[in-house]
């Protein structure tokens, strides 16, 4: 066909597997099935203030090893059914990343970390480690971020969320409408909360769209709204959000507006200013919150992988750090149970 009118500037066109095709090949274990129903379940019941726990949403910005993931992985579920009296912990699974500038776009889409771009092998690859880590009974959040990527896993997640960058998306806020599992809104990085407040605002309600089906096959979607449509605060560029303050002023514009008014804080981000290393103060203070009796924060969004700290992807793979996340900083593990540990020694003072 003449490039003279479409694809003037593509230089490639390569089939990929359809979601049907990527989900029958690689189906959920019925292990598997009840870890994500009783994760949302439970995230609903917390959300709704039916379920006293606190829901801790943690693990690596993204996935970049399978191997160091599940030793993750198998570390936190140790520690979930340890603290399960006060803490249901979901762990973070990040195939793709929203980039500022051109960079590495996550595990989804570029697997090897070296611009082959194998999307299939990422898709394969990164259901086989999700099915392997609700297999432990884990059950996952992941960024909606690439609708054509969380297609292909769906089924999967008991917890999702719209980051900063794609909370102001029409698209997004419309397909976001019929997830199966509760979603968090985060506060625009620049715009505060308004722009995430708007986009609860379409999303519990009634949508029609056009996007691909199971099938691969462009198709008319009407939805019914997603109740479980919640904020999250991770602060903005000007300052953090998490403080008793900004929590109780965004309790009062849902509830002027209709919505669910439980939220959830991201420890990272804005609210530590980028610094790995203050997410144990923020996250301290909000349970501090909770223990004096505010009845609005559900629970914590929090960076943690297996070692301390961030590195660049290097030209030479070789180079690569073991067990150290390849985009934002995260806490190390022995971190992560000291705070784990102390939140819930923290959250069993509650009468």
């Amino acid at each position: 066909m003449k490039k003279d009118l479409s694809n003037v500037n593509v230089r490639a066109i390569t089939p990929l597997p359809s979601p049907l095709e990527i989900k029958e090949a690689i189906p959920l274990t019925e292990t598997a099935r009840a870890t994500v129903i009783a994760g949302r379940r439970r995230i609903a019941q917390i959300l709704l203030g039916e379920d006293p726990r606190f829901l801790m949403v943690i693990g690596p910005c993204s996935i970049h090893n399978t191997g160091e993931t599940l030793r993750y992985a198998k570390n936190l579920a140790t520690l979930a059914t340890e603290l399960k009296d006060q803490l249901l912990i979901v762990m973070r699974l990040c195939g793709d990343k929203p980039r500022t500038g051109k960079a590495w776009t996550g595990f989804w889409n570029d697997p090897d970390m070296n611009n082959s771009y194998n999307i299939k092998n990422g898709w394969t690859e990164g259901r086989k480690l999700a099915i392997e880590i609700l297999n432990r009974g884990l059950p996952l959040g992941f960024e909606f971020l690439d609708a054509e990527n969380f297609q292909r896993i769906d089924d999967i997640p008991s917890y999702v969320w719209l980051g900063a960058r794609d909370v102001g998306s029409q698209r997004q806020r419309q397909i976001a409408s019929g997830i199966s599992a509760p979603v968090g809104f985060k506060n625009h990085n620049v715009g505060g909360v308004k722009i995430a407040l708007d986009a609860m605002g379409v999303a519990v309600g009634s949508n029609v769209f056009v996007s691909s089906n199971d099938a691969g096959r462009a198709s008319r979607f009407v939805t019914d709204g997603n109740k479980m449509c919640h904020l999250i605060h991770r602060g903005t560029e000007a300052s953090p959000n998490y403080d008793a303050e900004n929590v109780l002023k965004s309790v009062h514009e849902l509830m002027r507006r209709g919505l669910l008014t439980r939220i959830m804080v991201d420890a990272s981000h804005g609210n530590s200013r980028k610094d790995h290393h203050n997410q144990k103060s923020v996250i301290m203070d909000v349970v501090s919150q909770v223990v004096s009796g505010n009845k609005h924060i559900a629970g914590i969004l929090y960076e943690s992988y297996l070692e301390d700290g961030n590195q660049s992807i290097p030209q030479d793979l070789s180079e690569l750090l073991p067990d150290i996340s390849v985009t934002d900083a995260c806490d190390g593990w022995e971190t992560t149970e000291r705070v784990l540990r102390e939140v819930h020694t923290k959250l069993s003072q509650i009468k």
